[in-house]
């Protein structure tokens, strides 16, 4: 097994719960996470605010960790069971030997919007610009390089890279001009465009195929707990369906976890994410992981020859749809 830097275990070992076998007359605990203060996280934390995981049999908390590099170490080292994040984490450190898998994904396309300092007006314009990302190997940093391949550029000579840790801390380094550009989601690229900067372009319009947002858990999770996991994306997916039909409560969701009570910035966020960014229900075709793995090569070479199957477990999205679960769930929150 190659060696796999379990960065960010000890900042969730004191925060999230040791999974074990319940007490009698308890619901099982589960740890579940999520890397971005973004509203592509709002079927997690839908599911957590309408209680839908007790609803299901299970006690989840829930634990913030920017970056899916972070999250996969987590999941790695056992703190957290089952994450929201985005699929390439979990592709790069099954390259490197980590026993992780998907099992769903949300939004299958880019849903950042790359914002710029005003002096910025078309994509040529970035060459020689220093673009920010939260991590490296991040679905922000992911869709960016795609984007400058797109527009012919070369994302290694033709600009530079700053990491600074998280959406928030993106948005304070452009607004004091450290950086040029950034890709951003909402309700952050709003506060960006009222803080006077500029979008660029809507990446969710290029050609990108992606799982920006997937639910991710190691091997030994889903066999050793399949109950639980089954559970846990039964709350998900049905906080997905919840979040579409009930834009007043989705709003409120997504300002609690963002922390902004704009209602302009909540409206755009629950606007782009329901309507056109999430896929629901949440399935992950084959393609998108091969995309994903081209996009890889260049770091991971074995990523141009690898079975997309290698990195995903359809067998929990196809048993919901075989038991009547997705239908169900269909008729229930239909307009």
């Amino acid at each position: 097994m190659k060696a796999f830097s379990l960065m960010g275990v000890v900042l969730v070992l004191g925060l999230c719960l040791v999974y074990g076998s319940p007490a009698e007359g308890t619901m099982p605990r589960v740890v579940g996470g999520y890397t971005a203060i973004s509203a592509s996280m709002s079927g997690m934390w839908v599911a957590k605010e309408a209680n839908l995981f007790e609803k299901y049999g299970i006690d989840v908390s829930i634990v913030y960790l920017a970056a899916s590099t972070k999250m996969t170490a987590a999941m790695m080292g056992g703190s957290i069971h089952i994450a929201a994040m985005g699929a390439t984490g979990i592709l790069m450190a099954n390259l490197q030997g980590a026993d992780l898998l998907l099992i769903a994904s949300t939004v299958n396309k880019s849903p950042f919007v790359m914002m710029v300092q005003p002096n910025i007006k078309t994509p040529t314009d970035l060459k020689g610009k220093v673009i920010g990302m939260t991590r490296r190997g991040s679905s922000g940093d992911f869709s960016a390089r795609a984007a400058l391949r797109i527009w012919g550029m070369d994302p290694e000579r033709d600009v530079k890279h700053i990491q600074t840790g998280g959406l928030p801390e993106t948005l304070a380094a452009m607004k004091i001009g450290m950086i040029d550009a950034a890709p951003m989601t909402h309700p952050t690229a709003t506060l960006a465009r009222k803080a006077g900067l500029h979008e660029l372009i809507d990446l969710a319009d290029l050609p990108i195929e992606y799982g920006h947002t997937s639910i991710g858990a190691s091997r030994r999770f889903l066999e050793e707990h399949e109950r639980e996991a089954k559970a846990f994306l039964k709350a998900y997916v049905e906080g997905l369906y919840y979040f579409r039909a009930n834009r007043d409560f989705g709003m409120k969701t997504i300002g609690k976890y963002a922390r902004t009570g704009d209602q302009d910035v909540l409206a755009e966020a629950y606007e782009r994410y329901a309507h056109k960014y999430m896929q629901i229900p949440p399935k992950l075709h084959p393609r998108t992981i091969k995309a994903m793995l081209e996009q890889l090569s260049v770091t991971f070479p074995e990523a141009r020859t690898a079975n997309p199957q290698r990195f995903f477990q359809a067998q929990f999205m196809e048993d919901l749809e075989k038991d009547g679960f997705l239908q169900t769930l269909e008729k229930s929150y239909r307009r």
